[in-house]
């Protein structure tokens, strides 16, 4: 949690000059580290895409053809709700079809941009991976899959494994379980846990055969 309010903050300050854009690449990257959403469909959001009162946002037809409507929590809603009343305060669009992340001539923020953006903050926080790398944009979703996988383990109504992979793989818009799978990074505690669950969904199995 300190990496990300590090990563976060460092964000914010990104360019001193203009406040608008450090405030427009935070929330950006906080909403990615909250969410696991795919840089392009942060990027792509326009504002009839965000339901403040309902707390969703629509992900329209994304890799996979897909559309989905994701759940999110008051905390990010209300960040994102404070951005939208700071561009609405500096005149900027708010129609329903204009881009929900602007640069400062108004138009949709690039993604390359965000993803240098990152990397320089990155390198001046001093984050790094267990490989010795610094991280990328796309380990945020990595990151995503393998925290919500611990919460939901740690829960105490306790869903089989394959429900767990399903639910996390509809949220981030993936056609099957094993996609999911993918992103997780190794977790030797969260390895132990889900080795127990399986043994534990055998035996109940095998007891019931």
């Amino acid at each position: 949690m300190s990496d990300a309010k590090a990563l976060v903050r460092g964000m914010h300050l990104i360019c001193p000059q203009e406040p608008f854009v450090g405030e427009t690449y935070s929330v950006m990257v906080g909403l990615l580290w909250s969410t696991g959403m795919r840089r392009r469909e942060v990027i792509s959001l326009n504002h009839s895409d965000i339901n403040f009162k309902e707390k969703t946002i629509l992900i329209r037809e994304t890799k996979f053809r897909k559309t989905r409507m994701i759940p999110i929590d008051k905390s990010v809603i209300e960040i994102l709700e404070k951005y939208f009343l700071k561009k609405k305060k500096l005149k900027y669009s708010v129609e329903p079809s204009s881009p929900f992340f602007m640069n400062l001539s108004g138009k949709r923020v690039k993604g390359e941009n965000l993803q240098d953006a990152f990397s320089r903050v990155v390198k001046r926080v001093g984050l790094y991976q267990t490989d010795g790398k610094h991280p990328v944009l796309h380990d945020l979703r990595h990151n995503f899959v393998t925290q919500t996988l611990k919460r939901m383990y740690s829960c105490e109504e306790k869903l089989p494994s394959h429900t767990v992979l399903n639910i996390i793989a509809t949220y981030l818009g993936q056609v099957d379980m094993l996609y999911s799978q993918y992103y997780l990074h190794p977790d030797f505690d969260l390895l132990e846990k889900d080795s127990k669950r399986f043994e534990n969904q055998n035996r109940v199995v095998c007891h019931g055969s």
